[in-house]
């Protein structure tokens, strides 16, 4: 509970918690879509075809989704990061009593090298061009890995600031007014793997049935 935590401080946290999550979930969806387009031969056949819009497509995916790791974990303080929620909870640690903050930064750490990697490309190449040299192309591996940690601690700070609601053992009288806390879901997650269909699976199927000649064949 925050009753004795500033009500404007909190409101400003949660908005801020909510804004990071929005980044991380955009970078991740962004990258779910670059990787379905070209998921089969029959879809790389496809994106052959209307090449001219689905290399710019790509190309944008790619853009976005380094810019928006870049945003979820930029140091400056104006910016809806996991350094601009740390810093909150470092100056007033009731806000998520129960996260464990060194645990958090030894996270950080464990991605360092793949968050520079991914800066350089934002730098050289997304947000900026590099004319002095090639500029680097983002390694989708060290993507993946920087998603899921970065899951991981927005998962962490969540549930310290939301803890989850105590056991009821006791059914609440029928019209009873159930106190909020003890309505909301115990746990929050990110869901960085896809779930059934996709929007991009949909559309690319239906480009193949327009062009049957570019399914596999056998031995394909």
């Amino acid at each position: 509970r925050m009753d004795d935590v500033d009500p404007d401080l909190v409101d400003k946290f949660r908005k801020l918690l909510k804004v990071h999550e929005y980044h991380i979930s955009a970078a991740n969806t962004h990258l779910n879509i670059w990787q379905e387009i070209y998921s089969s031969t029959a879809r790389f056949r496809v994106c052959s075809i209307y090449r001219d819009f689905f290399y710019w497509t790509r190309d944008a995916h790619v853009d976005r989704l380094v810019i928006k790791i870049c945003v979820s974990t930029d140091h400056k303080d104006d910016q809806p990061s996991v350094y601009k929620l740390l810093g909150l909870i470092k100056r007033h640690p009731e806000l998520a009593k129960t996260l464990d903050v060194s645990a958090i930064e030894s996270k950080l750490v464990q991605i360092s090298t793949e968050l520079k990697a991914i800066r350089d490309v934002r730098d050289q190449r997304s947000g900026h061009w590099d004319m002095e040299k090639e500029p680097p192309l983002p390694n989708v591996e060290d993507i993946k890995k920087v998603l899921v940690i970065l899951s991981e601690i927005y998962n962490d700070i969540y549930n310290a600031h939301y803890p989850p609601p105590p056991k009821v053992d006791f059914p609440f009288p029928q019209g009873f007014p159930i106190p909020q806390e003890m309505t909301r879901p115990p746990r929050h997650i990110i869901l960085l793997d896809r779930q059934g269909k996709t929007h991009t699976e949909y559309v690319m199927n239906l480009l193949i049935e327009a062009n049957p000649h570019v399914k596999e064949t056998k031995g394909e």
